[in-house]
């Protein structure tokens, strides 16, 4: 899960985290305690803190406004893949991408800002998905596919070759 991936980056000396904001209700105390990450508050402290960020919300709107907000106070978006994620050599993974466990990027791959790759999803060969695009977990997107921005893939959703959703 993101969780997992964000540790892999962690080990690897790669970053370290600063903490977890949010901006509806509060922040679960005993899972970031778990985690040893501390809560910082809403995420209009991005614009105090001098770290990258990554927005683990699956849902494309909030996402789209917490990286404009953290973009217009120059944050950088960092990409999180988790360690039993197979991405191509030749995919791109846009600012702030997540990718889950399981998932898999075959060849000549395009994932736009933001985009939310769940657990045991794959994503066929020459295929795009613009900004802020989420694929929940169990899906399949068909090689030479075309998803626009904004766009949920629901779980378990397979898209066939050819297809342009938007």
């Amino acid at each position: 899960d993101k969780r997992q991936a964000l540790g892999r980056h962690v080990a690897r000396g790669e970053c370290r985290v600063c903490g977890a904001v949010r901006n509806d209700g509060p922040l679960q105390a005993d899972l970031l305690e778990r985690l040893s990450v501390v809560a910082l508050g809403p995420s209009l402290l991005l614009g105090d803190i001098d770290a990258r960020y990554v927005v683990a919300i699956g849902a494309p709107g909030p996402r789209r406004r917490i990286d404009e907000f953290a973009s217009s106070v120059g944050r950088t978006a960092a990409v999180l893949r988790h360690p039993a994620a197979t991405v191509a050599r030749d995919v791109e993974l846009g600012a702030g991408t997540i990718v889950a466990a399981g998932a898999r990027g075959t060849t000549n791959t395009q994932l736009g800002r933001h985009v939310d790759i769940n657990m045991n999803t794959t994503i066929g060969h020459d295929s795009v998905l613009g900004d802020f695009v989420t694929v929940f977990g169990g899906s399949t997107v068909g090689g030479g596919c075309r998803i626009d921005d904004g766009v949920t893939l629901g779980s378990g959703c397979i898209v066939v070759p050819n297809v342009h959703i938007g």
